[in-house]
């Protein structure tokens, strides 16, 4: 688990970069108060076009294209962690949240709301997660998560909806940072999905039963919070493997990198470095797409740093080259998807902040 760790860096600069395509900010609804700390984009069900909910002071729905929003349900007070799973095998996504403790310094509930009355049903009475992804493990169900930032547990759901749901501790990482960031993706090629968290990466087991194994992708623990991540992942055509995109999300300012897998996965990966001027400032969002249809992937990045929060496009150029652009700025940026929001084929950017609704409609070039 000890190779050298090489680091290139890619420089960013406004001026004179050509912008391979455009972006309009064409929906800004702003929420006076609100605290909105996550969200996820709900599937197409029984004939209603996709919308996007968000979580915070309260929930609220985000339609599609309309862009209309109202609030889902009475309940309030969640946590950023929260994602999307069928839960009751009806055929529409339910919602799995963490509600906070009304007293400071104490865990919260684990919960989910049962789609479409939107009832409170409860999961673990002892909770503390900002990282949440709903899975499968070994045929069963569920949702892994990241329990004070150090525990990585998978909840299964039981056949009896409304009990509480059994958990295991998958492992538990004890390094100077926190860990942030959940993500699956076959590592080491075995045919099992494995688990990014925070800056290593879980073997998957070839069996229920066996432990799972850890193993640095970096060496970002250098700080209390330094490993709290938010990740993405893609593959370009030029990679023999998928590649890995990390931003630290709590950092100002903040590294930006990708990883490119070695030879052997259980070795620390190595680092191309992804700069900005200035310096990103607590890069909440990112994601992956190709924007200008040139078969690579582009990286999108919202900054959540209050006044002259940025939404920056990193376009591929190949061979491990990043150009990076400036796209708007806005209060601050929590989560960001790409959807086709006016249908016309081309990718549109989607996005929440602490107390907005953000669409950025891709400028079609003639």
């Amino acid at each position: 688990m000890c190779s050298r760790l090489m680091t290139v860096v890619v420089s960013f600069a406004v001026c004179g970069l050509a912008q391979r395509v455009s972006f309009q900010r064409i929906v800004t609804r702003e929420f006076p108060g609100a605290s909105i700390v996550g969200g996820s984009l709900l599937p197409p069900e029984s004939g209603q076009p996709p919308r996007l909910v968000s979580w915070g002071d309260r929930i609220r729905l985000h339609q599609i294209p309309k862009g209309r929003s109202g609030e889902l349900s009475g309940y309030r007070n969640f946590g950023p962690g929260g994602c999307l799973l069928d839960v009751n095998q009806d055929g529409a996504a339910d919602l799995v949240l963490y509600e906070q403790s009304a007293i400071a310094g104490e865990t919260g509930r684990m919960v989910w709301l049962a789609s479409p009355e939107w009832t409170l049903n409860l999961i673990d009475s002892q909770a503390d997660f900002n990282d949440c992804l709903a899975t499968t493990l070994f045929g069963s169900p569920g949702v892994l998560i990241i329990h004070r930032q150090s525990q990585v547990r998978f909840y299964q759901v039981p056949a009896d909806r409304s009990a509480r749901w059994p958990y295991r501790e998958i492992y538990s990482i004890y390094t100077p940072s926190a860990q942030g960031g959940l993500l699956r993706a076959d590592v080491d090629g075995d045919g099992h999905l494995d688990i990014f968290v925070g800056n290593y990466w879980l073997k998957a087991p070839d069996q229920d039963a066996q432990p799972w194994k850890l193993y640095a992708i970096n060496q970002w623990w250098n700080t209390p919070r330094s490993a709290m991540l938010r990740l993405a992942t893609a593959k370009p055509l030029d990679t023999p493997f998928p590649i890995l995109f990390a931003a630290e999300s709590e950092a100002s300012p903040a590294r930006l990198a990708w990883f490119e897998r070695p030879a052997d996965p259980t070795q620390l990966w190595l680092e191309t470095r992804l700069d900005a001027l200035p310096p990103l400032r607590r890069p909440h969002a990112v994601a992956t797409a190709d924007l200008n249809g040139d078969m690579r992937p582009e990286l999108v990045v919202g900054e959540n740093s209050g006044a002259g929060s940025r939404l920056l496009i990193y376009w591929s150029l190949g061979s491990g080259k990043y150009q990076g652009t400036r796209v708007d700025v806005v209060p601050g940026i929590r989560g960001l998807w790409m959807y086709d929001y006016d249908s016309d084929g081309d990718s549109d950017i989607i996005g929440i902040g602490p107390r907005h609704f953000y669409v950025w409609r891709h400028q079609r070039r003639r």
